[in-house]
């Protein structure tokens, strides 16, 4: 057992750009250490353990999933066999920026910005330390193939906010206050790019589990296809990874799909929130607050990274003739589609009691 760990370093520069206005530009950085990472103890590997003239991941694939003997320790059975380890890494560097400028009785803008580039060799987003597929290590025998961009990396965010506080109006007529005075104003904008997406071959019809013959079968991946975006351009809005972006035709069985971690990015992210408050002084220092909150006020559809179906899941597969290799795969039309939003617009009406 090894104690995760994480590395953090920053240098940061701040300059007052005029007066109550302050501007921040930073370097951050984090490196992660022996991460909670799990593995199957008795994959299959390829070569040939029973000398029978096939490679054992091929042969897996087109045999009975009980088939022990063509696992790594096959004396303890046909099933797959969780290890933790501590053999995740990660690493993150950033620039980090943000801007704040205040004005008079408490009013202020500040915006934050920041770019980052993130690679780790798992998730980041589970530690359930049972076999995962974001987290269980895809092929034993070459462990860098589990390095790409976690689910965690988005490239781009951005935040800015508002507070606005109008003045009470002390010396005018109280009906002139009533109205006018005393008014607060908010205002919220998030932004950010969408989070990587990792796609995955799924079960295969025919054939015992996933194509690659490992044994565990739910980490496998499918061919990434270079000459197509992996973002969807045309059909429903929900349709955020392009189907013809990864394929499982030509998909050489027993072998490694080259579609890395995180190599497509999720649907992104935009959001404005305002809010109005107006305060109405009582009799003894009690204010009496009226709010009126909105939220998404421009109603922006942001789908959900997590009820994307990622996994392609094929109906029907067709083999060569020496049947070693996939040459059609019907796929399902709901692959790379999300499922499920985040709220649409929303209005809430409060009344607070101040003393």
């Amino acid at each position: 057992m090894k104690t995760p760990n994480n590395w953090q370093w920053n240098a940061t520069f701040q300059h007052e750009v005029w007066p109550r206005a302050t501007l921040e530009v930073g370097y951050v950085a984090n490196y992660g250490y022996n991460l909670l990472r799990t593995h199957v103890a008795n994959p299959v590997l390829p070569g040939d353990i029973d000398n029978n003239g096939m490679d054992d991941r091929l042969q897996y694939v087109l045999t009975n999933p009980s088939n022990a003997a063509l696992r790594q320790y096959g004396v303890l059975g046909g099933t797959n066999i969780a290890i933790w380890d501590h053999e995740g890494r990660s690493t993150y560097h950033s620039l980090q920026t943000q801007f704040i400028n205040r004005f008079a009785r408490g009013s202020q803008v500040q915006a934050s910005y920041t770019l980052s580039r993130s690679r780790a060799n798992i998730a980041l987003t589970s530690s359930s330390g049972g076999l995962d597929r974001n987290t269980t290590q895809l092929d034993t025998t070459n462990a860098d193939l589990d390095w790409g961009r976690p689910e965690t990396g988005r490239v781009h965010i951005f935040n800015a906010s508002a507070i606005w506080m109008l003045s009470p109006l002390e010396g005018h007529s109280r009906a002139m206050r009533a109205a006018f005075g005393d008014w607060e104003f908010t205002a919220i904008v998030g932004a950010g790019t969408g989070q990587p997406l990792t796609v995955y071959t799924g079960s295969i019809p025919g054939l015992n589990g996933g194509p690659s013959g490992t044994g565990y079968n739910d980490n496998q991946r499918p061919n990434r296809v270079d000459s197509e975006p992996c973002r969807a351009t045309s059909g429903p809005d929900e349709q955020i990874i392009n189907p013809n972006a990864y394929t499982l035709n030509g998909f050489q069985l027993g072998t490694i799909g080259n579609a890395r971690r995180g190599d497509c990015t999720g649907p992104g992210y935009f959001q404005t929130d305002l809010a109005f408050y107006k305060n109405f002084p009582l009799k003894g220092g009690l204010k009496f607050q009226f709010r009126w909150d909105i939220f998404n006020i421009f109603n922006n559809t942001n789908f959900l990274f997590q009820d994307l179906d990622v996994a392609m899941d094929p109906s029907a597969v067709t083999l060569n003739a020496a049947g070693n290799t996939i040459t059609n795969a019907t796929i399902p039309g709901g692959f790379g589609q999300a499922s499920r939003v985040r709220d649409p617009r929303q209005m809430q009406i409060g009344f607070k009691l101040l003393w």
